[in-house]
This record gives C-alpha cells, structure tokens and sequence, in this order.
C-alpha cells in the first residue's frame, strides 16, 4: 500500500525537526556519557522506541532537504505499521553509528583505533561525525537549511562507508583513495609553478600537500602493501 503524503510547509518542518532533533539528542547523551556496556548499548539501540524515534526524525529530515512531502509515519513518531522495511532498515543503520562510536575496536575488530585498517578508519571517522553532528545541536532556534543539509550528508556518509566496510569492498576503496592521491598530487605540481605567492606560504601549502599524499600512500599500503601502493603513487 502506498505510503500516504501530508503537504507540509518548510516551518512547521523546521519546528518538527528541533522537536525530533532534541528528543534523539537526549536520548543519546545517557548512552554516550554513561559508562554502559556493551550488551546494554545492543538494548538501548534496538529498543523500538529508539528505531521509531530515529525513524521518524531522519524521514522529516530526508523530506526537508529533499523538498519532499512528508509521510504520514514521520509525524509525531507514526506507528510501526505505516513504515516501510526500509525506513525501519535505514532507523537501525544510523543507531549502529553509536556502537561503532563507543566501542570501535570490540565492532571493526582491532586493537587500538590507529590500527585500523582505511574502511574501518572511514567508517569509525564517519560514525563520530555523525553523532558529534547530533550531540552538537543547540536548540535555541529552528534549525537552518545548512545545519539539515551538514546533518543528512553526515548521515549518508556513515552509511557509505558502513556498507562498504561491511561488504569489504576493498576494490572500491583503493579507487577512492587513489583518486584522493591524484588530486594531492595535482595540486602539489600546479602549486610548484605558481608565482603569485611568497616563498613561505609556498612551502607551507607545498609540505600540507605532501603530508596528504604520504598518508594516502600508507592508506594505500594498508590496503594492498607498501610495494604495490609505491608503484600505483
């Protein structure tokens, strides 16, 4: 059955938003300051209030910056039988966000965070990004395009990288970062011919532009070894 729509203007989204943001954020402050345990984090995520809180607020999210009308489920929570598998599936990606923040070595399996490995480092990075971005919410106004904008990007790149640390696609990640290496090393040749700044600033930029490409390589190496990462840089 399809889902109904409710035509819903950009304010009273605003304010539904601030009200859903909030709820989610104090929610998640008792897990993220409270020393829990692993098992009670496994609880507290699949709680079905928690799911049909997430739920509800990434789907007012989605509609407000995708200029979409809003479904019926994301008002006032909605009831469980309105929300699509995906919408529930999508819920419980974001709320694994906070296992991988509080407990990243016991889920990407390593002994310390600077072991990890470039999909579990892009994972874990994203994941603190996107709870930061949910802590970081001062709800002393509506929030503003920018701010939905930043938080559903967030979102969206956990999610990324979660699918493909979770499917292992090496491949996929090595074209990323060999993409990211390139770039650095555009911008370190075309930087080595510019006149137009003083030799200070010059160097500056340049040993940025060289680190960068240095910690790709070792990404790289991480990936397919150091032998094979020095001939593909």
């Amino acid at each position: 059955m399809a889902q109904t729509a409710i035509a819903t203007t950009t304010t009273s989204k605003s304010e539904y938003i601030d009200k859903l943001w909030m709820h989610l954020k104090n929610r998640i402050t008792t897990v993220t300051n409270d020393d829990l345990s692993f098992e009670a984090l496994t609880k507290f995520m699949s709680d079905a209030r928690n799911i049909r809180l997430t739920r509800s607020f990434y789907g007012m999210l989605s509609s407000f910056c995708l200029k979409q009308p809003v479904q019926r489920h994301s008002i006032n929570g909605g009831s469980d039988s309105t929300a699509s598998a995906e919408d529930v599936k999508q819920a419980r990606l974001i709320l694994s966000s906070l296992m991988i923040f509080k407990f990243p070595t016991d889920v990407l399996d390593a002994s310390d965070v600077t072991d990890l490995d470039p999909m579990s480092e892009a994972c874990y990075t994203s994941a603190q990004q996107l709870i930061e971005c949910i802590l970081q919410y001062d709800s002393t106004s509506s929030p503003t395009k920018l701010q939905c904008d930043e938080l559903y990007q967030r979102i969206h790149r956990f999610i990324d990288n979660f699918t493909v640390w979770k499917s292992n696609d090496a491949a996929k990640v090595l074209q990323s970062l060999r993409g990211y290496y390139a770039e650095w090393m555009r911008s370190y040749q075309v930087m080595s011919q510019s006149s137009s700044m003083n030799e200070a600033q010059k160097k500056s930029i340049l040993n940025v532009l060289v680190t960068n490409m240095n910690n790709t390589q070792n990404k790289i190496g991480k990936l397919c070894g150091m032998d094979r990462a020095k001939v593909i840089c």
